[in-house]
């Protein structure tokens, strides 16, 4: 019971985290093109979200090792509240760089966030571990229909033209987290407290795995490619002469995507694995060309003792752009 509880908070509370990073990913944009002391910095303060959650996850992962998970969640909750509050009295000051720190704020929150879907993992058994953290994340789903509403809904609740009733929602959504993690039982690390020791992770063990590095680039360029569109959506979207409504509507459909997929992969992890020959991809070259007006990305790959290959190639075709401007760009 004690472990169906713990499933239960970290999937509620990851839906209420999602629920606040959309409110975020809907509005932020908007808030900062009109805070901004020059136009091109309208999508920097939702970039230090991605920032602060980069430059935390590695010392998150220490602080729950030493303290255990409920105490880092805890802490790492407190940063989202505290960065929705900065952000309402930033906005209603027109301080555009405050916004960037409450911005901050909430990166850390999801820094910690991130680690809901493997607490919840190391609370069932091994076979039923993809399917743990396929139902937190299936809590997204919540997150997709309800946040953006929540963002639409609370924008107006101060009644200033900024939406700074919207962050004060954020910092609710991470104030019920706070409350609810304050039932979560860490048992991991009541086991490692007894005498189990921690085992120690070498970051150069981790890089030699192929599986790791697949996982590292996959995870890289994915994030990348979704940054790069979501951040700007909702400026384009008001742009192209939409409403508020349906700039957070594209936002919806996002996370649905982004979400809804959880419900079965968790099955097709456990039926045929995370990769259907674990261990068995390398890549054995990557590289970027430049021949006859056309710039291509090269991947060359080997699978097992046969050494069957193949080669992956994008080919972008550059029109009156010679080598070196390309390279310039």
């Amino acid at each position: 019971m004690g472990r169906q509880r713990n499933a239960l908070i970290l999937t509620i509370c990851n839906a209420l985290f999602i629920c606040s990073i959309s409110i975020d990913l809907a509005l932020t944009g908007l808030v900062d093109y009109q805070l901004a002391p020059q136009p091109w910095l309208a999508t920097l303060p939702f970039a230090f979200i991605t920032l602060g959650a980069a430059l935390t996850t590695w010392g998150a992962a220490g602080l729950m090792q030493r303290l255990g998970r409920q105490a880092g969640f805890v802490i790492g909750t407190a940063f989202g509240a505290l960065g929705g509050l900065i952000s309402v009295w930033s906005v209603l000051q027109g301080m555009f760089w405050g916004f960037a720190l409450g911005t901050f704020c909430v990166g850390i929150w999801q820094a910690f966030a991130q680690y809901y879907r493997l607490a919840a993992a190391d609370t069932v058994p091994k076979a039923q571990k993809a399917r743990a953290i396929s139902y937190v994340l299936a809590g997204g789903l919540i997150a997709a229909l309800a946040g953006p509403a929540l963002a639409n809904w609370s924008r107006a609740w101060l009644g200033d033209p900024f939406f700074a009733g919207a962050y004060l929602a954020v910092a609710g959504l991470a104030g019920v987290s706070l409350l609810l993690l304050s039932l979560y039982r860490d048992d991991a690390h009541l086991r490692n407290a007894a005498g189990s020791p921690p085992r120690r992770i070498v970051v150069s063990a981790l890089l030699a795995r192929p599986e790791y590095r697949a996982a590292l680039v996959n995870s890289t360029v994915s994030g990348v490619v979704m940054m790069f569109l979501m951040t700007a959506a909702p400026i384009a979207a008001i742009g192209c002469g939409l409403s508020v409504g349906d700039s957070t509507s594209i936002i919806q459909w996002h996370l649905l995507g982004m979400y809804g997929p959880s419900l079965f992969a968790g099955m097709l992890i456990s039926r045929i694995g995370a990769l259907a020959h674990p261990a068995s991809w390398e890549c054995h070259h990557l590289g970027l060309r430049h021949r006859g007006g056309k710039l291509a990305v090269q991947c060359r790959l080997s699978r097992g003792a046969s050494r069957s290959r193949c080669r992956l190639e994008l080919h972008v075709r550059c029109r009156d752009s010679p080598a070196d401007a390309i390279a310039q760009r």
